[in-house]
């Protein structure tokens, strides 16, 4: 009788062990779903912002590109003016010159 007191309270011990295993690695299969879950998301996030940068490079470029082509039209623009003025100002002191005699 008392061996099977004994066995009895050790399986019980050994079934106490076991369901305690048993949650444990419940737990753990549940936190490796959440980090999957996790890392799926942030692998997402990571392809959106690849993606973003890209696209803010390309519009980079092109705004670059059209500020450079801006500015060079505008330089074009002050040096035709700069020569329209030195062509008036040239006229001016001709039309003096000659009021002058």
């Amino acid at each position: 009788m008392y061996h099977e007191k004994k066995k009895g309270e050790e399986f019980d011990v050994l079934k106490a062990n076991l369901i305690e295993k048993e949650t444990k690695l419940q737990q753990l299969v549940e936190h490796e779903t959440q980090l999957l879950v996790k890392q799926a998301e942030l692998e997402r996030d990571i392809q959106l912002l690849e993606q973003q940068n890209f696209e803010l490079k390309t519009n980079e470029q092109s705004f670059v590109e059209q500020i450079q082509q801006t500015n060079q039209l505008n330089v074009q623009q002050v040096q035709q003016d700069l020569q329209l003025n030195q062509q008036k100002v040239g006229r001016f002191f001709l039309l003096l010159l000659n009021t002058e005699n």
